[in-house]
C-alpha cells in the first residue's frame, strides 16, 4: 500500500514525536515564573492540544486576567521555543519508517501549528533532516 504514494505529510506532536512531557514542563515553569499557583492535578496530558490561551485556562479555570494569563503565554513560549535540554522524544519506529520511505524515494513534509523555531529545533535535536519541506 505505501508503494502507492510519493507523498507523505506528517504532523510533529503526537505523531512523530511525544513532547508531552517538555510541554508540560515548560508550563509548570511558566506558571511560576508568573508567580501563579495551580493544582497540580490539572497540569495533565489532557490539556494538550487547544492553543495556549486554551491550556491556560485549563489549567487554570478560574483565571480570568487576560494580562496574567498572556504573561504565562509569554513564558512558555520563551521556555519551550529556546530549551536544549527538551525532554521530548520520538515514537518507537519513527526514526526507522523516515529513513525507509526516503531511501525509497519519497517525498516527506511536515505540517505543523508549532510555530518554525520549536519545530527545527526538535527536528536538529533528533537529526530529522529528511523533510522535503515543513509548514508551520
Amino acid at each position: 500500500m505505501i508503494n502507492r504514494f510519493d507523498n507523505f505529510i506528517f504532523d510533529l506532536d503526537g505523531t512523530l514525536v511525544n513532547s508531552s512531557k517538555e510541554v508540560l514542563l515548560c508550563f509548570d515553569k511558566a506558571f511560576q515564573k508568573a508567580n501563579y499557583p495551580i493544582d497540580y492535578a490539572r497540569l495533565n496530558t489532557n490539556v494538550i492540544g487547544p492553543p495556549l490561551y486554551d491550556i491556560v485556562k485549563l489549567i487554570a479555570p478560574e483565571l480570568k486576567d487576560d494580562v496574567k494569563i498572556n504573561e504565562i503565554i509569554k513564558y512558555y513560549e520563551e521556555l519551550y521555543d529556546y530549551d536544549d535540554n527538551d525532554i521530548s522524544s520520538t515514537y518507537d519506529g519513527v526514526i526507522d519508517l523516515l529513513n525507509s520511505l526516503k531511501y525509497e524515494g519519497k517525498k516527506l513534509y511536515i505540517a505543523t501549528y508549532k510555530p518554525i523555531t520549536p519545530t527545527m529545533r526538535i527536528l536538529n535535536k533528533f537529526k530529522l533532516n529528511m523533510f522535503d519541506d515543513i509548514y508551520t
